[in-house]
């Protein structure tokens, strides 16, 4: 988040909730922690960041005995909080404040890939050079989860949030096995790029020097130079 909009956010974000879930401990579109055993994990890791020094902004009273958790913001996290390197599935959200967009790119790379990341504004600049600069399964802009619900857009993860695509052909390609049929024109092949020096004729001999020199140039593009 912004810095200069932080405030801002944690206060309309509470207020919206509060306005849209009055009685939320007690309303049944809300839907509540699965089990107990749940419960206990999403407290625990709010309890962990607190005990830490992060700062709670609770949207409402939380109910465990009913498993309902009232939406909490978290403020001020640090690294050595287990909130920061576990999955919550809990109406828990850890904000940060950043003032400028290179400090954003260089947290999510510095972390494993997400599944689905997240961009709440306009088609900017800071928005393209975050699209360039960073890696995720998936990128949703000014909603949730949209772009894992479109039936032909390839939805799958990177790294430790996935291997593959899934959805329309993505999917069907994701569980299709392509197979390869090589056939060498090359003069000897491959065989005789392997074998000692006297089967290599002329024309190997000039086409493998000829490969890596091609090959030392690819690197060096790469590279920038």
């Amino acid at each position: 988040m912004p810095r200069d909009r932080l405030a801002e956010f944690v206060e309309l974000t509470s207020e919206a909730f509060r306005r849209l879930y009055p009685d939320f401990a007690s309303d049944p579109a809300v839907t509540p922690i699965i089990d107990d055993r749940n419960v206990a994990r999403v407290t625990g890791l709010i309890g962990d960041a607190r005990d830490k020094g992060a700062t709670l902004v609770e949207a409402g009273t939380s109910n465990t005995a009913a498993r309902r958790i009232a939406p909490t913001l978290l403020l001020e996290v640090t690294e050595d909080m287990a909130v920061t390197r576990e999955e919550v599935f809990g109406p828990v959200l850890t904000v940060y404040p950043y003032d400028e967009i290179t400090e954003v790119v260089e947290y999510v790379t510095a972390h494993p890939a997400p599944l689905t990341a997240y961009w709440y504004g306009e088609d900017s600049a800071d928005f393209r050079f975050f699209r360039h600069r960073t890696t995720s399964g998936g990128i949703t802009r000014n909603d949730y989860a949209a772009y894992m619900l479109l039936p032909d857009v390839p939805f799958g993860g990177v790294g430790r949030s996935g291997t593959g695509s899934y959805n329309g052909k993505a999917g069907f390609d994701t569980f299709s096995h392509r197979r390869a049929v090589a056939t060498t024109t090359f003069p000897g092949g491959v065989a005789g790029m392997l074998g000692p020096a006297s089967m290599r004729t002329p024309a190997v001999a000039e086409g493998m020097r000829a490969q890596i020199a091609g090959a030392y140039r690819a690197a060096l593009d790469r590279l920038g130079r």
